[in-house]
Order: C-alpha cells, then sequence, then structure tokens
C-alpha cells in the first residue's frame, strides 16, 4: 500500500504547488493572529536550546532560554493533554471481554452487526473500555463509561482527502458497556486486514501543534517557537521506525497539517491535489478547521501496515465530542 501525496491549501501561495499537504487558493486566507511584536534571536540563545525536549515543563524552560518568557501564557495554552497508548502483544485468550485492545476481534453489544461499507466489512481497530481511560482524559472530553470501538477500511486505505472516503470507516459508542459479544470475523474479511491483538495501558501526557497548524502558523513568534518544536517532535519515534498511538491531544504528523484539511475534505473541498486552490467554499470553511479535535491516532505496528509505517487518524469536531456523537468522525491516513 503506498500513500498519496496531498496538496496543503493553506500554507504559502501558490509558489509551493509541489509541496505535500492541500492545495492553497489563490487568495491569501489570513488566520486570526495573536499580536505579538517579532522578537529577535541571537545565536546565543539558540545555543541554549537542549538536545532533548520530552514533556510540557522542558519545552517552557526553553521557551523561557530562547527569550519568549512573555509570551509563556499564550504558548502554555496551546498545549492539550492527550491519553498515550502503549502496547504488548498478547493472546487473544488472555484478553476478557470488553478489555480496551488493539487489534484482535471486537466485544459488540449483543445484536450489533460488524461494521461494513456498501457490504464490505471493515477492519477491526480499537476498542477502548472508557473507564480505564476517564482518569487519564483530564479535560473530561469522553464519556466516561461504556465502550468506544473504532473501524477502517484496511485494504483501501482511504487517505480522507475526499468526501468519497465518507464512510470506509466507523466509530461506535456504546454507553452501557454490558451484554457484549465477542465476535468472530466476517467470511468475507480476508485475513490479512484482520490484525494481531494488543494489550494496552494508559498514562496521560502533553501535546503540542506543529508548526504547520492553524494555532502556530500565523505566530509573529514562530521563527523562534518552530526550532522547539521540533526538538520535541524529534522525541516522538522513541527511538523506533514508527509512531505511537494515542486518544485526543495534538498529532504526531507525518505529513502536514489536518486540521484545515479535516475542515475541508469532511465539506467536500478535495485535498488530494490542486483543486483546492480555485475552491470557491475555502475561505469561509477553512475559518472552522481549529473547530477540530484528534480522537485517536494509530500507528504501525507488526502486521498493523498503514502505508509505509504510516499512521490513522481520527478526527472529531469539538461540538460532536462533547454532544458524545460519534457518527461524523472524520479519517486521515499518513505515511512517509
Amino acid at each position: 500500500m503506498t500513500c498519496r501525496t496531498r496538496f496543503s491549501i493553506l500554507i504559502i501561495p501558490a509558489l509551493l504547488f509541489l509541496v505535500t499537504g492541500c492545495s492553497k487558493p489563490s487568495t491569501q486566507v489570513v488566520q486570526p493572529k495573536f499580536n505579538f511584536p517579532m522578537l529577535k534571536k541571537s545565536a546565543a540563545q539558540f545555543e541554549k536550546l537542549p538536545d532533548r525536549i520530552t514533556n510540557k515543563q522542558e519545552f517552557m524552560k526553553a521557551v523561557a532560554d530562547s527569550g519568549l518568557s512573555k509570551e509563556s501564557k499564550t504558548i502554555s495554552a496551546l498545549f492539550r493533554n492527550a491519553i498515550e497508548i502503549s502496547i504488548t502483544p498478547t493472546d487473544k485468550s488472555k484478553l476478557k471481554t470488553d478489555e480496551s485492545k488493539i487489534g484482535g476481534v471486537p466485544d459488540l453489544p449483543r445484536g450489533m452487526k460488524w461494521p461494513d461499507y456498501q457490504g464490505k466489512p471493515l477492519s477491526f481497530i480499537a476498542q477502548f473500555r472508557l473507564a480505564d481511560i476517564a482518569k487519564y482524559d483530564k479535560d473530561s472530553l469522553l464519556p466516561k463509561t461504556g465502550m468506544l470501538y473504532f473501524f477502517y477500511d484496511a485494504e483501501e486505505q482511504p487517505g480522507g482527502f475526499e468526501i468519497a472516503d465518507k464512510g470506509k470507516w466507523k466509530v461506535i459508542y456504546d454507553a452501557t458497556g454490558t451484554s457484549l459479544v465477542t465476535l468472530k470475523p466476517p467470511v468475507t474479511l480476508a485475513a490479512e486486514y484482520q490484525f494481531k491483538p494488543l494489550a494496552l495501558t494508559f498514562a496521560s501526557k502533553d501535546t503540542f501543534p506543529s508548526e504547520y497548524t492553524p494555532f502556530v502558523k500565523d505566530l509573529s513568534i514562530k521563527p523562534q517557537l518552530t526550532n522547539i518544536i521540533w526538538i520535541l517532535q524529534d522525541n516522538r519515534l522513541k527511538g523506533s521506525d514508527n509512531y505511537g498511538s494515542h486518544l485526543l491531544g495534538h498529532p504526531d504528523e507525518v505529513q502536514n497539517d489536518m486540521y484545515e484539511e479535516c475542515q475541508l475534505a469532511s465539506n467536500g473541498v478535495y485535498c488530494g491535489g490542486p483543486e483546492g486552490y480555485n475552491d470557491p467554499r475555502t475561505k469561509s470553511l477553512i475559518k472552522g478547521a481549529t473547530n477540530w479535535q484528534l480522537l485517536l491516532q494509530v500507528g504501525s505496528y507488526d502486521d498493523m501496515m498503514w502505508g509505509d509505517m504510516g499512521v490513522i487518524y481520527f478526527w472529531i469536531t469539538k461540538n460532536d465530542l462533547k454532544k458524545h456523537d460519534f457518527n461524523k468522525v472524520w479519517v486521515i491516513m499518513q505515511c512517509g
């Protein structure tokens, strides 16, 4: 499976047509800016940056050391809490019904059928017993009880850059989490799209948006802040070749920004080529980009491979998440 390239619609003018991402309209779309003066940074200040930043405390110390102390409150507010997922390969017989897991087979409410798209069964990606993760959800964004299930078309691996991809994934919320039945995979679901079960443990972690997101890209202090972001992002791989998994927070991007892409693609603006440059809807739609919230990112593991060691990202609007409505989730797949 190869990973398709997308064109970013709102990075810089059409000179960057060949950059991966959604294409940018001919008229510059201006995002809201913090009213900060541009700060000049000396070579000595650059030398103060550490080689490794792994958490919010270290990040904010680097902010102070870079001469950005006056903006520390605003920068700190850009952090979002995430629920980090650690995985352990396990035998399916050792997993209890309703236990949180990635891969394996789902434990669905009695009477519920295995989700499909136009008659084709979707691959089971993960399920979460929400009581397991409630204490790590510091902002209380997810329901406290019940089960949350994730399915995706692992055969086609839709990139999520066009409205035609809608329906090729499904997120199910069962508020009770009782009367669950462990389903057998449909006979029409090929074995290569069924994945080995992984047992999960959870922890809280702080995440920061990348330089390409609407939260950072128009900040007047972006040049100084970018250096610190890069150091933080360099530690995402944790010494391995793949990205990890987490719930909520900001995503670990393999390619370009996804906040704007979710808003555009889910509203019918094609983000897989240059067509987005001239779409008349882009300028008004893009204002809603920051209303999107990462719900779950799942990295590549052993037999669960997204393109070339990529990641699938399940997104939801803040409004739908507040209502616990998971029917309009959008998915993006990115890989190297």
